[in-house]
């Protein structure tokens, strides 16, 4: 299975599995809302741009745009300011400064500045460090979404660009090509007289 199948699918099922249909439809309001925004509340500028080339090695453009199409930065961006704490927040901008320092030790210049096999290799080494620190034991009474922001740098980023891209209208309508569905269905609704003035 070619890698970004398999990244497509385990986006559409790790995000459909740890949203329930008022999180998901607040997710995607979330998404609308990001996209027209396009101003940034937490990174700042150098940090937007790590954010941009990381998510872009995640999910790459291919027959269908990538993460970076789907602005999954402004998303990530509006998760930080609305939704994170101040411990969460420092723990996200942290992880990207150490890796724009990690890729400044390696290659001689940051993140952002760095050629697509470079990032790519600056993104194995911290799934590699991620995945040798999975021993540590999670609390039991949090539920997955919640638990996003809790976790390492790098898993935290892996997260957010899944569930940013896969409930962005790209995501839906293009990759997964899916119908995005509302969160409630009020069928049978009696209509509200029409006013004339």
């Amino acid at each position: 299975m070619e890698r970004r199948e398999a990244l497509r699918l385990m986006g559409a099922a790790s995000v459909f599995s740890v949203l329930s249909s008022d999180l998901f439809a607040a997710t995607l309001r979330a998404q609308l809302a990001a996209n027209k925004a396009g101003t940034l509340r937490t990174l700042s500028l150098a940090q937007n741009e790590i954010v941009v080339a990381m998510s872009d090695v995640l999910i790459p453009t291919t027959d269908t745009p990538g993460a970076k199409a789907a602005k999954v930065n402004e998303f990530i961006d509006l998760i930080l300011t609305e939704w994170a704490t101040e411990e969460e927040k420092k723990i996200f901008l942290e992880g990207l400064a150490e890796a724009d320092r990690k890729t400044n030790a390696l290659f001689g210049h940051g993140f952002a500045a760095a050629s697509a096999k470079e990032q790519t290799a600056i993104v194995q080494v911290l799934d590699e460090e991620l995945a040798a620190s999975r021993n540590e034991k999670l609390p039991k009474q949090v539920r997955s979404w919640e638990l996003t922001l809790a976790l390492p740098f790098f898993a935290q980023m892996r997260r957010l660009t899944l569930v940013g891209y896969y409930t962005s209208p790209i995501g839906q309508d293009q990759e997964l090509k899916v119908e995005i569905i509302p969160g409630a269905l009020h069928g049978c609704v009696a209509a509200e007289p029409e006013v004339k003035q």
